[in-house]
């Protein structure tokens, strides 16, 4: 290796010692003889000589190339030298370093921004200095074998880099009888052939948010108006729910991240940006103050707008789990119920005491106790007695066999049947008088109890009725809501040529065990409720018949029961709603039908069950699903994603790669010189920056790499422009 002439000590001295400035930065180490690796930055031991060589520069304009001088030691301080040159006492590169001629400019041009590199330990094996810009494939090598002596467990070059960065620019293959040269590197183009497995990953994500949203909306559906069955399910459902709408959520903003991270590089490489701009543009996802940049509004609105979809998103995750909940419904079922049946369908003639007293030869002496209270509560309330329900709020209809009044006209029945006229026993006083509503008897042992003659409105307009029992059949709806019972029957039909019932006799052996109960009823209506003979004095005061239960009953409300005068005694004293039927006759017969119906609630008269199926509503906690708010949230963010991902389809497809934030990323976009410079400035975040080619190679062909540089020192570039 050549040496040159050494300097004396008197030229170190008078060579005055140079201070880096500000923007300095090594390219270069010395090496040594000794088993030591000694850095541009770090001088231990004296000033002398040393077999070593150092490149460096304190100056983008002015590089040095020194050689220390002095024997056995590595120098204890550097004196810096003169600017490469081929004159004057500092050895030239070409004395120094075998280059060849037409590489020799092109080392004093650019020492400033090269460095001795290479990713092996210095050991006998290396025979080339290598230089090249910082972190970069060298540009060109020296055919100076490196010292054979160099302790390769100590000596690391300061960076470090591939095999292949080992290729220098205008490499030529070394022919049979010249000197080994290492030419110029070749650049490896970028691929202008897209990858397309990161927009794949995008779109992935789309549609599992789109699949989560779905598969959300049909959860919810199938829950939909079914019943609550437990506090554990209940649960469940919220979870399953809440977890759908976050993995559509995560799925959403995480296309909408990715698009957002293409856009970015597009916004850095089009707009100059200053630092301030920069961290707002990196954060905006992160960072909700980020969005009081104005400067960055104005040159990156469309990241604001993706920024914007990517806080607002997770919002649906909060909305469409509530569009699922629990409100009270009604569920219906139908199960069999255990109801009361009339006595008289089962009846024995055991049950005969449950209908009237009997005297000691079997004559009949009237109705029951259980029977008369059963009669007169019914008649006094003016309703169907209720009883207790079989199950909580059930409907269920039954129809049974029983007795029913029909009232017609006097009139009408004598045409038909001159006995009956014969059984018009007494002239019917004038309603200013007297009201008589009384029982038709023969003279006969034997007493009939299927006939009731009744005559009201007096001698100037009389209303004559004769009201005969016949045997019908009752079908009666009975509903029960909350523990209140409603019945609605229709009303018996009885056909016109059907015969009243024949019933008559004095003890009981002379009845059937169902005519027991008919004539007892019978009897407990006529005879202790309705028959009466009553007249109005004067004076206003009733008499008569006191002992008659009519007045308490619905008949007295009647239009044609009137009263005497405005002060009589009854005058105001009755309610339109006591007589719903408008007439005596069919208030007499509605009086039976709820006398009958009501002996089904009367814990004698009641007590044979029978089972009918039953139609049941329980008050039930059901899920309730509102489709539309769940579709409107998950329709603007899937559109919103939508959107965003068509930019950053966009996007990548105009960046020619698959941009990352990634510290990886990071790190190879800031490889530029000056930002070291930058960094150092009061105003280095005022500086604008743009992402671009920052340097050329030698042959000026292609940008050696893209960087964040300021804006007059970077260059546009395209797809393929960037060597790998």
């Amino acid at each position: 290796m050549a040496t040159g002439t050494p300097k004396s000590q008197q030229d170190a001295e008078d060579t005055t010692p140079l201070q880096p400035p500000n923007d300095a930065y090594t390219v270069g180490w010395i090496y040594a003889s000794s088993p030591e690796c000694v850095s541009a930055q770090t001088f231990p031991g004296e000033q002398n000589d040393s077999s070593g060589y150092f490149a460096e520069s304190y100056n983008r304009a002015e590089p040095f190339l020194c050689l220390p001088y002095g024997s056995g030691h590595v120098p204890q301080s550097f004196q810096m030298c003169s600017p490469l040159s081929e004159s004057g006492n500092t050895p030239s590169p070409r004395n120094k370093f075998d280059i060849p001629e037409a590489q020799a400019n092109h080392f004093e041009n650019s020492l400033a921004e090269v460095s001795m590199l290479d990713s092996h330990q210095y050991d006998s094996n290396l025979d080339h200095f290598m230089f090249g810009r910082p972190g970069e494939a060298p540009a060109f090598a020296t055919s100076i074998p490196t010292v054979p002596t160099l302790n390769p467990q100590h000596c690391k070059t300061n960076y470090e880099s591939s095999s292949n960065q080992l290729l220098t620019r205008n490499q030529k293959e070394p022919d049979s009888g010249g000197d080994k040269r290492i030419g110029e590197q070749q650049l490896r183009k970028t691929c202008s052939a897209i990858l397309w497995s990161p927009p794949v990953i995008i779109l992935l994500f789309l549609v599992i948010g789109v699949g989560s949203a779905l598969g959300h909306h049909l959860y919810y559906r199938s829950l939909d108006e079914r019943e609550v069955s437990s506090e554990q399910e209940q649960q469940w459902a919220i979870r399953i729910g809440t977890g759908l709408a976050f993995s559509a959520k995560v799925a959403l903003v995480a296309s909408v991240v990715l698009a957002y991270t293409q856009r970015l590089w597009v916004t850095v490489r089009k707009r100059s940006l200053t630092l301030q701009n920069l961290d707002d543009a990196f954060s905006l996802p992160t960072s909700p103050l980020s969005f009081f940049s104005a400067p960055l509004l104005k040159k990156g609105k469309v990241l604001y707008l993706l920024a914007i979809c990517i806080w607002t998103i997770p919002f649906v995750a909060l909305i469409t789990p509530a569009t699922l909940s629990v409100r009270a419904g009604v569920l219906r079922t139908t199960e069999p119920a255990s109801v009361p049946i009339p006595l008289w369908l089962n009846e024995t003639t055991n049950d005969s005491s449950y209908w009237a007293h009997w005297g000691g030869v079997g004559y009949q002496t009237g109705p029951s106790v259980a029977l008369s209270h059963l009669v007169l509560t019914a008649a006094t309330s003016m309703s169907i007695i209720p009883f207790k329900a079989p199950l909580l709020n059930a409907s269920f209809a039954l129809e049974f066999p029983g007795p029913a009044l029909r009232c017609t006209n006097l009139s009408t029945v004598v045409a038909a049947n001159a006995t009956m006229g014969r059984l018009w026993n007494r002239t019917m006083y004038e309603k200013t008088h007297h009201t008589i509503i009384y029982k038709a008897n023969t003279t006969e042992k034997e007493r009939l109890y299927n006939h009731i003659f009744i005559s009201v409105g007096g001698f100037n307009s009389p209303s004559q009725y004769s009201c005969s029992l016949y045997n019908s059949t009752y079908k009666v709806q009975f509903t029960f809501r909350d523990g209140v019972q409603s019945t609605v029957f229709d009303r018996p039909t009885i056909p016109s040529s059907a015969s009243p019932l024949n019933i008559k006799g004095l003890y009981w052996t002379d009845f059937a065990p169902s005519e027991l109960a008919y004539m007892s009823i019978f009897e407990a209506i006529s005879t202790r409720l309705l028959v009466a003979h009553l007249s109005i004095g004067s004076t206003g005061v009733l008499n008569g018949d006191d002992t008659s239960g009519i007045l308490l009953t619905s008949v007295a409300a009647c239009s044609e029961f009137p009263t005497i005068s405005s002060d009589a005694l009854l005058a105001n004293q009755t309610e339109p709603w006591m007589c719903p039927s408008g007439s005596v006759a069919r208030t007499v017969e509605e009086l039976w039908h709820n006398v009958t119906i009501s002996t089904l609630g009367s814990r004698v008269f009641g007590r044979k069950r029978s089972s009918v199926q039953a139609d049941v509503e329980r008050t039930r906690n059901f899920y309730s699903y509102n489709t539309v708010f769940l579709w409107q949230a998950y329709s603007v963010a899937i559109a919103a994603a939508l959107v965003c991902v068509v930019v950053g389809m966009h996007s990548y497809v105009a960046n020619g790669y698959s941009a990352s934030n990634s510290f990886s990323t990071i790190l190879l976009a800031t490889r530029n010189p000056d930002l070291d410079c930058l960094l150092s400035s009061k105003d280095a975040r005022r500086a604008k920056l743009r992402y671009g080619g920052v340097a050329k190679s030698a042959d000026g062909e292609g940008l050696d790499h893209a960087a964040f540089g300021l804006v007059h020192a970077v260059e546009p570039f395209g797809k393929g422009d960037i060597k790998s």
